[in-house]
């Protein structure tokens, strides 16, 4: 996915404001760095507004990321970190700092974390205080992390997914799109809303290809990138082939009953029945 500059025009006394948007990776969600100046603070109250948060890398492996992205600056930006004491550096979405990546660190209530980008090498996180007004970069929603199905009929498919990370907090929905792959009516596209982690599509036509996307929705409107999966829903035929299964499923085992019987009159007619233990052991097998 390629850099692309968006402008975000802001009404709420805040002249327009020019955003950056990043690439999406590393298990991060959609990324903004907003260059209007701001306290952290502030910050974090424009990214809630008009995004999620804060951008939050609880994961060496998302820091390496945020400073691959945003290098060749030479701003600071403020990012989802704070100083609480006592409890130390912590993220905005209550994790804790596991990672050591300070190109220089000042402990102490009243600082948050900054990522200078003019820093070279891998250490470039920086606390400031709080007060100070800086860049920032803010985090959209997150999708879903794994759509699973849970059954498939003709016209309906059942499909559920997690809890997408970093949304616990904030209020969302989901948006369900079903999309048609099937050639006879490719590209038919339909949605709708869900407020649960799961939701039965009705309305499919049998033996054709799908695509089910889920996209979180928050309360402010913004959209996550979408978490998708493929069905092809089951045709008349699986139906007919599974009835035809089940029936000569039972037909056999009714058969089987019978032998047993007609094998335990006999025997017991001529008093041989010690193989009788034996068939019910095949009996019991078979089933």
């Amino acid at each position: 996915m390629q850099h692309f500059i968006a402008t975000l025009w802001v009404l709420a006394g805040v002249p327009a404001v020019l955003s950056q948007s990043l690439r999406v990776g590393a298990g991060l969600r959609a990324l903004s760095v907003v260059r209007s100046r701001q306290s952290w603070g502030a910050a974090r109250e424009f990214c809630r507004k008009h995004f999620v948060d804060l951008a939050v890398a609880d994961t060496v492996e998302k820091y390496d990321f945020l400073v691959q992205e945003t290098a060749g600056g030479s701003e600071s930006l403020w990012m989802g970190l704070f100083n609480g004491a006592p409890g130390g550096w912590q993220w905005v979405d209550g994790g804790a700092l596991n990672y050591n990546r300070w190109y220089r660190e000042t402990q102490g209530a009243g600082m948050c974390g900054c990522l200078e980008r003019s820093c070279s090498g891998p250490n470039r996180l920086l606390p400031r205080l709080c007060q100070e007004r800086q860049a920032f970069i803010c985090q959209g929603a997150a999708p879903p992390s794994r759509v699973e199905v849970v059954s498939v009929g003709m016209k309906e498919v059942t499909l559920c997914w997690d809890m997408p990370p970093f949304m616990h907090t904030i209020p969302h929905s989901f948006n369900v799109s079903v999309t048609s792959l099937t050639a006879s009516d490719s590209g038919a596209s339909t949605s709708s809303s869900s407020s649960s982690n799961s939701s039965l599509i009705s309305g499919l036509q049998p033996g054709s290809l799908y695509s089910f996307c889920v996209s979180t929705v928050t309360a402010t409107g913004i959209q996550s990138e979408p978490a998708c999966v493929t069905v092809t829903t089951a045709s008349a035929g699986y139906y007919v082939a599974a009835m035809v299964t089940r029936v000569l499923e039972f037909m056999v085992l009714v058969l089987l009953i019978c032998l047993l019987f007609y094998y335990k009159s006999q025997c017991a007619a001529e008093e041989k029945c010690a193989p009788v233990d034996k068939a019910k052991e095949v009996f019991v097998l078979l089933q």
